[in-house]
């Protein structure tokens, strides 16, 4: 499906909140569930996918910087991501879950098996039967739905899955459990002490209660779950933050965006760091690494949702913190989002373990776009291409589970270079003819 990219003469704000072929289907929607108390069922929406694309079309004014080597209106071959895989060890059947995501993750999921001549079904697991269903297969990998009843649905049935048929899913349990849970998220950080903003949180009114005047304010307040900053909010003082307190220890809840969903019982209030107008968000996804900037809005502190990327070179400090955090944290891919303070230190204050992708570019090398291929001597060797965030991942998935075991993979490939802190960027491969 195309997309509508912005040009000069358009406003940015309403250009980056919408696209003109979802605009009529969403308003549609919008009647029928809020107007006509329909059922809100979202359709599949079938994005086609095939080995060349016109990369402009995903592009926006200035994404790669002003000297971006991508040229209007041609179309560019995508890499071919594929898995080396030994023939003495067996592919797994797949069962492929459908979300009905705008932009959906099952499409290129499925570029990806057909590719790599893994075997696989379309699995219905909404269905009453779906534990029959799943029988049939060696590993279901999941298109991930928005909203946290979604999640919950598909936590159950992975537990189930994984614990009961013993069944291989992506994401495993851990990473599901991780998903889109901010608490966890910064729990886990503290815990292998790695570099995450401070952050109180508390499900205990009474600490709370003791705890608000001695916080050094302001404070940013979030909701466990969420993306693209919704239930984001500055907090100025103590008064604002008591506020948020009682109304998440109300009888129902701190409202919230989802329609169905409340913050209940707890408190997340991270420090406020001081710093640049943006957060970096590097993704490493086994050994290939990428990253962009997201830009705030003029008058705003929050980046995520604003869609104002730039997707230019991205700093080896901040790469080497996203790798220690993919070695203790991820058994195959994840998103790293850190602020950098006034003082030059990254702070870390989201992670993400499954990202979707707008373009089939994830950053670019003085325009050339590509990713890092980290070597075992720290060398990140800068390979030039475009392909889909979801290929990226699966690749690692296979390589890191099938292909290896994910502990065994990350102490030959990652501990030496986090431990010996010899990273170093190699940009020779690439060549300005290619483009």
């Amino acid at each position: 499906m195309k997309r509508v990219v912005l040009t000069q003469n358009l406003d940015e704000k309403s250009y980056v909140r919408r696209d003109y072929q979802m605009d009529l289907s969403r308003l549609k929607r919008t009647f029928s569930v809020r107007v006509l108390r329909s059922p809100d069922i979202r359709d599949v929406t079938h994005e086609k996918v095939e080995d060349s694309v016109i990369v402009s079309d995903y592009i926006r004014e200035n994404e790669l910087g002003e000297s971006s080597k991508i040229e209007k209106g041609k179309s560019y071959k995508l890499l071919d991501i594929k898995v080396d895989w030994p023939e003495h060890i067996r592919k797994p059947k797949v069962g492929l879950t459908v979300d009905r995501n705008s932009r959906p993750h099952w499409v290129k999921y499925e570029y990806f098996l057909k590719k790599n001549e893994i075997s696989y079904e379309i699995f219905e697991h909404r269905t009453s039967d779906w534990l029959e269903k799943a029988k049939r297969y060696d590993l279901i990998i999941w298109s991930l739905d928005v909203g946290p009843w979604e999640h919950e649905e598909i936590k159950r049935k992975i537990t189930i899955i994984e614990n009961n048929l013993g069944i291989k899913s992506f994401p495993s349990l851990p990473e599901i459990m991780l998903y889109d849970n901010k608490l966890m998220e910064v729990e886990l950080l503290q815990l292998y002490k790695l570099p995450v903003a401070e952050t109180f949180i508390s499900h205990s009114y009474k600490e709370i209660m003791e705890t608000i005047p001695k916080l050094a304010y302001p404070l940013v307040s979030k909701m466990s779950n969420g993306s693209t900053s919704e239930e984001v909010f500055l907090v100025e003082n103590p008064k604002t933050a008591t506020k948020i307190a009682k109304s998440s220890f109300s009888r129902y809840g701190r409202k919230t965006h989802w329609p169905c969903y409340r913050q209940k019982d707890y408190v997340y209030f991270q420090k406020f760091i001081e710093g640049e107008k943006y957060d970096l968000r590097i993704i490493v996804s086994a050994n290939m690494i990428t990253g962009y900037f997201r830009d705030c809005p003029e008058g705003d502190f929050r980046a995520s949702g604003a869609h104002k990327t730039r997707k230019v070179d991205i700093p080896i400090e901040a790469i080497d913190i996203a790798l220690k955090v993919f070695y203790e944290i991820s058994n195959s891919s994840i998103a790293v989002d850190m602020i950098k303070s006034t003082k030059g230190e990254y702070k870390i204050i989201e992670l993400s373990q499954f990202t979707w992708s707008r373009t089939p570019v994830r950053m670019a090398v003085n325009g050339y776009p590509g990713f890092y291929f980290l070597h075992k001597d720290g060398r990140l060797e800068f390979m030039q291409g475009f392909y889909w965030n979801e290929e990226e991942i699966l690749k690692a998935y296979f390589e890191m589970n099938y292909l290896s075991d994910p502990k065994s993979w990350k102490e030959q490939y990652i501990l030496p270079v986090i431990e010996k802190g010899k990273l170093r960027k190699d940009h020779n491969a690439i060549e300005e003819e290619r483009y």
